[in-house]
């Protein structure tokens, strides 16, 4: 009786370690607080120069005069969806702001600018994130590329449209101001 009670409580403690185990998993993949995603300078970006091509919908950041802001949002990662859930709240567009979405899968890419309703502005879907990486040099998400005149000349990584509001006059809080 005493080993067999000695047994179960081993197994109780294993299952115990196992469901910690699993939380920590599961809550590492939730999005942070706002608090916490204060935008990242990403130094591997390249910047300051003039991008050798862009993708098809987005010709037209490439070709403006002024600031204008590319993002590069992704069709796996939770700060993404957020990020896309702000933007559908964003009153229309200036023209200046511009989406990649990069995925493995054009069906999954498709259905992630139709929920977040991203047809409102110029983008791209970037099959492997290949553009994104020859280019720009970028390989996270989300991401918020700074242009001026079209070149790059600022990347940061982000988790929220908040945390990028103050970055410049084109990034302001009136700019990306979500409505309720």
């Amino acid at each position: 009786m005493t080993i067999a009670l000695a047994a179960a409580v081993v197994l109780l403690a294993g299952a115990v370690v196992v469901l910690f185990a699993m939380y920590s998993e599961l809550a590492s993949r939730l999005p942070q607080p706002e608090s916490e995603l204060a935008p990242t300078p990403l130094s591997e970006a390249k910047l300051g120069a003039q991008l050798p091509g862009w993708p098809p919908g987005l010709e037209r950041l490439g070709q403006l005069d002024g600031s204008s802001l590319l993002l590069a949002l992704s069709t796996t990662c939770a700060s993404c969806e957020t990020v896309g859930n702000q933007l559908r709240r964003v009153p229309a567009d200036t023209g200046r702001i511009g989406v990649v979405v990069a995925s493995g899968s054009a069906d999954r890419a498709a259905d992630f600018v139709a929920r977040h309703e991203l047809a409102r502005y110029p983008y791209s879907i970037d099959l492997g994130g290949d553009w994104l990486r020859s280019n720009l040099n970028v390989e996270s998400s989300p991401v918020a590329v700074r242009l001026e005149d079209g070149v790059p000349i600022a990347a940061v990584g982000f988790g929220s449209l908040g945390a990028i509001a103050g970055l410049d006059d084109l990034i302001s809080s009136s700019t990306l101001e979500v409505t309720a």
